[in-house]
């Protein structure tokens, strides 16, 4: 295994396992973040796949974490360590077509003081009129408010195999 996967699943194990702080010592570890956490969560999550579906490659650049800390796994495999590399991912996928991903049943919970961890099932339409296609799967994404603005650490995508029988 490679150094950064070591060390991304290192980040993930330790953010999973730390003690939960929260802004008031009174209420319980085990206790939900208040409402506008999981908004905000969400906000950033749909602003994030609304730029992925413009192309908006700024937006998509300043989603992602720095490079030392990013890791992006797909079916079991890390494919992306770099915005630059999930970018140049996206133009070759899309090959100039319109994508658009929705998330269904998205859910999240804490992961550390300043962290989540958050996951939904995803359909993904490609094209458009009776030539557009979809797939979908489940995603997953860690990540981590920097300063006034939350950063995806690292996530997950996976698409059921094709049935071989």
């Amino acid at each position: 295994m490679g150094w950064r996967v070591a060390v991304a699943t290192l980040v993930w194990l330790v953010a999973a396992c730390s003690p939960v702080a929260d802004e008031s010592a009174d209420r319980p570890a085990g206790e939900a973040w208040p409402e506008g956490w999981r908004s905000d969560v969400s906000a950033f999550l749909d602003g994030y796949l609304r730029a992925t579906e413009r192309g908006d490659t700024a937006a998509i650049r300043a989603s992602f974490a720095d490079p030392e800390d990013f890791v992006w796994i797909e079916d079991g495999a890390v494919r992306y360590q770099t915005a630059d590399e999930v970018l140049a991912a996206l133009g070759a996928f899309s090959g100039g077509m319109s994508v658009r991903t929705e998330l269904e049943g998205l859910d999240m919970v804490r992961a550390g003081p300043s962290a989540v961890h958050a996951w939904a099932t995803y359909e993904t339409t490609m094209g458009d009129g009776p030539a557009a296609f979809r797939f979908g799967g489940a995603m997953s994404f860690v990540l981590v408010r920097r300063g006034a603005q939350w950063v995806i650490l690292g996530g997950h995508v996976s698409s059921p195999a094709p049935d071989r029988g």
